[in-house]
């Protein structure tokens, strides 16, 4: 099995992906030996792909320490209560927000891995995350207050041209959540539409109506904000191996909307990525340029580095950024963007 050659250089990151491969039915169990079996359970945490791997570990369990064996059944016992609290709480707001006639789509999360897998506890997941629409923001934030959640941020017209979400935290249940209202904070990259409410598809859960993205509009979605963030978590990575796994979605349609939207780059890495890891198989030829292969060669230097705390710098990014479309408007916006945040945040 061939993944790229920096990914050899880390023992426990290797072995992470190497039972990546099993749960996507890739690989048969492998065992890399010499791991620093408490950085193991470190990374395993930090990219948030515990609940995929756990069970390859346990199939390993002789190789591990007691310690070892201890400390991730308690990890794993705090993550399923942890994403009960989640699920009932995103499918309460759920249903306040729709009494209220408020259309809000659930993103990622549990509802998300309940998608991919049937299970919405095979994802690790931070906080909630709810679209609106943008004329909805006051009283979804309202709604929000109402329901005792204190919101982080200062609400403004100018915070909201500035950022995609508004950052909310219950004091008692310890929950936090994300209220979107763009998808993405750049619109010239993929701005939010009323087509995403009029076509978002329905998953049930707990007797309670909850929305998702469309198939191709989530795909889509989810290969931006992996790309955005340089893939730094592998549960990312993991998300775009499962849809093309276990959802199927049609990819000429994706690669069409994409084309539209001019944003193919961005979904073109998400699979040559997946493929490089070898988290699955796609017949799909990816035609690579210099474009695409600075940004797989960022992407995969920077998963790697995410375990040794390197974080990219600001500005190399925000070049790393503009590479995403090639219109001359999309990448004087990251600059402006980026400007405008710096400002900003020097102003509070």
């Amino acid at each position: 099995m061939i993944f790229p050659n920096l990914l050899y250089n880390d023992r426990e990151l290797l072995q992470i992906v190497q039972w990546l491969t099993i749960r996507f039915g890739r690989s048969q169990s492998i065992l890399v030996q010499n791991c620093d079996q408490k950085r193991l359970l470190q990374l395993m945490a930090q990219h948030r792909i515990f609940p995929l791997v756990i069970g390859s570990m346990k199939k390993s369990s002789n190789a591990f320490s007691l310690e070892i064996q201890q400390l991730s059944d308690k990890i794993q016992l705090q993550h399923t209560n942890r994403i009960t609290a989640i699920t009932g709480e995103t499918i309460g707001i759920s249903k306040q927000f729709q009494e209220a006639k408020i259309k809000v789509i659930s993103l990622k999360g549990p509802c998300l891995s309940y998608r991919l897998y049937n299970d919405p506890f095979l994802r690790q997941t931070r906080d909630i995350d709810l679209l609106i629409m943008p004329k909805d923001v006051e009283d979804a934030s309202d709604l929000l207050i109402q329901l005792g959640y204190i919101l982080k941020q200062k609400r403004s017209e100018r915070f909201k041209k500035l950022h995609q979400n508004y950052n909310f935290f219950h004091p008692t249940k310890k929950t936090a959540l994300e209220l979107h209202w763009r998808l993405l904070a750049n619109d010239e990259l993929f701005a939010i539409e009323d087509s995403f409410f009029d076509n978002a598809e329905e998953v049930v859960m707990a007797n309670q109506s909850i929305y998702h993205l469309d198939r191709e509009t989530e795909f889509i979605y989810l290969c931006l904000h992996g790309s955005l963030h340089q893939w730094s978590e592998l549960a990312w990575l993991s998300d775009i191996a499962a849809y093309i796994k276990n959802i199927s979605p049609n990819m000429d349609q994706i690669m069409e909307r994409a084309k539209k939207y001019n944003i193919e780059r961005p979904v073109l890495l998400a699979i040559q990525l997946v493929n490089q890891f070898n988290l699955c198989a796609t017949t799909r030829v990816i035609p690579m340029n210099h474009v695409l292969e600075s940004l797989l060669n960022t992407s995969i230097k920077t998963i790697i580095n995410s375990g040794n705390g390197i974080k990219a710098n600001k500005i190399c990014k925000t070049f790393y950024l503009m590479k995403f479309k090639t219109s001359l408007s999309y990448q004087i916006s990251c600059i402006n963007l980026r400007y405008k945040r710096a400002l900003h945040y020097n102003e509070l």
